[in-house]
């Protein structure tokens, strides 16, 4: 999913969301991922004067997901989000998939949660 901003709105839609921080004035120079989890999700990203989590962001902007990406194009920023969710723990939609597709619940299981043993 592609969701373009400008500067201007990123700004105030992060202000309105957390009063408690100020990003002061944001260009394209202030705005940038500091780090990312290890399943490549945003985990820290500067945005102007401030430092946000990646679900923060994710919440203030509605982006489909933390798995996101930056870009620009003169006043724009050009946020691009791969997947869903939180990245933690089963998605009912892909579970419910391998169920249509004749997995087992312990397949499905084990295919989320890694190093498991179902009894």
């Amino acid at each position: 999913e592609e969701k373009i901003f400008s500067l201007k709105d990123v700004e105030e839609k992060i202000n309105d969301t957390y009063k408690d921080r100020n990003t002061g004035e944001l260009t394209i120079s202030n705005i940038k991922i500091l780090s990312r989890t290890g399943g490549g999700r945003v985990d820290k990203i500067q945005v102007g004067q401030s430092i946000y989590k990646g679900t923060e962001i994710r919440n203030a902007l509605g982006l489909s997901s933390t798995m996101f990406s930056l870009g620009f194009a003169g006043d724009k920023i050009i946020i691009t989000s791969n997947g869903y969710g939180h990245g933690v723990g089963m998605s009912q939609y892909g579970a419910n998939g391998m169920g249509k597709e004749g997995k087992s619940y312990v397949e499905i299981l084990t295919h989320y949660y890694t190093g498991i043993k179902v009894y």
